[in-house]
């Protein structure tokens, strides 16, 4: 027995209704595995997580544990919370990924786009007996996991280890393949019993800025890659992770980057270690600040006018509303300015008849999973997605 594992184990109060699990998007077993570690019983509590959770080593580093199960741990208030995230990381390396299956049971999907939603659909219906082929129009696995999170924030060797079990189950996996364009939507329809779409949502909100040469959206930088390029005045605009993610990447790449966030910093979507991690490389951080205009001269940009915000009466989101202040113009200079003010999917690329729907799909056999289901979210979200599409294929047969 791993006494690291036992010790984090034994501070488990056991709530009959745990905070922890309630507040895990993934739906994560967290009681159920310190239990059993309580009791010495290491590898069923390997079990027990894989089968809530089968990629530990992904929701152990890329979760937002402080708005999750760290965050809600009732231990967390008169000390340190559990570290379930340690757990997990620990019982993945002692502990292979079970791979049993069931036999073939001749039904057929197709799940295009090879995110993290759509890896895990693809792992509970490999084991369930299905017949599973991934269409990525990138060239490898982990959707914006692999081309949207640097890597100096995530190992993505990782996400070789998944690929190398879900082939292991005897999953198909076609490259660089964009449905829609290299191969029709009706052609998986009549080849496979479901298609799955997890194609994340990649179409970038540019705002009403004009398209010039400095300015460009949040993923789209983030696929630039990391290649030096000195610069004197690079803004972000956003909160979330996406803008942290570009906000580091920049001061590495630019050696400045200030982030405007037109709320405050309670306010930010981002997870609060990311935006510490931010602080402390240097990222600097203008709350309250919004972007009006931006200066273009020739297709090129050369500056932008901001604007200070206040906060007014909680709207929809549940957070208090920025308000313009009057007269707070400010001009300034600018050489990049990188927009993550959020994604959603392009679904009129895989299919015209996809182009505008409201509640159901217009294709039968067609689902929606991860991401291009419910707006960008997270890693634990995109599992829990999985679960549900997989409950929703097993009924339909």
């Amino acid at each position: 027995m791993n006494q690291n594992l036992r010790a984090i184990a034994s501070r488990c109060l056991g709530c009959k209704a745990p905070r922890c699990e309630a507040f895990c998007p993934a739906a994560n077993a967290i009681s159920s595995v310190l239990a059993l570690l309580k009791l010495g019983k290491e590898e069923e509590a390997a079990n027990a997580l894989y089968h809530a959770n089968p990629f530990p080593e992904l929701t152990s580093l890329l979760c937002d544990h402080g708005r999750q199960c760290r965050g809600h741990c009732i231990r967390g208030i008169s000390s340190a919370p559990i570290d379930f995230p340690a757990v997990e990381a620990r019982l993945r390396s002692l502990y292979p990924r079970p791979l049993e299956k069931k036999a073939d049971n001749g039904h057929s999907i197709a799940l295009v786009g090879a995110g993290p939603s759509n890896l895990a659909l693809g792992y509970f219906l490999l084991r369930a007996g299905y017949r599973v082929a991934f269409y990525e129009s990138e060239n490898g696995i982990g959707g914006a996991i692999l081309t949207g999170i640097p890597s100096f924030r995530f190992d993505k060797s990782i996400l070789n280890g998944i690929q190398e079990d879900l082939l292991a189950l005897g999953a198909s996996f076609h490259f660089e393949t964009t449905i829609g364009k290299d191969v029709l939507l009706d052609t998986l329809l009549s080849s496979f019993d479901r298609v799955v779409l997890g194609i994340g949502a990649q179409k970038e909100n540019l705002l009403s800025f004009p398209k010039a040469s400095g300015i460009v959206g949040g993923l789209s930088y983030l696929r630039e890659g990391e290649q030096e390029e000195p610069l004197d005045h690079v803004y972000i605009m956003g909160g979330g992770n996406v803008a942290l993610d570009c906000a580091r990447l920049a001061k590495r790449r630019h050696g400045h980057a200030t982030i405007l966030y037109r709320r405050g910093e309670s306010e930010m979507p981002a997870s609060a270690d990311e935006i510490a991690a931010a602080k402390a490389e240097g990222v600097v951080l203008c709350p309250l600040t919004t972007i009006k205009d931006a200066i273009v001269l020739e297709n090129q940009l050369e500056g932008i006018v901001t604007l200070k915000m206040t906060l007014g009466e909680v709207d929809e989101s549940g957070r208090r509303s920025p308000v313009e202040v009057p007269g707070s113009e400010e001009t300034l200079p600018a050489d990049k300015l990188i927009l993550a003010v959020g994604e959603k999917p392009d679904f009129a690329k895989i299919d015209t008849r996809l182009a505008s729907f409201a509640d159901s799909l217009p294709v039968e056999r067609l689902y929606l999973n991860g991401d291009c289901a419910y707006g960008a979210k997270n890693i634990a979200r995109a599992i829990r997605s999985a679960k549900n599409v997989f409950a929703t294929i097993e009924k339909s047969f």
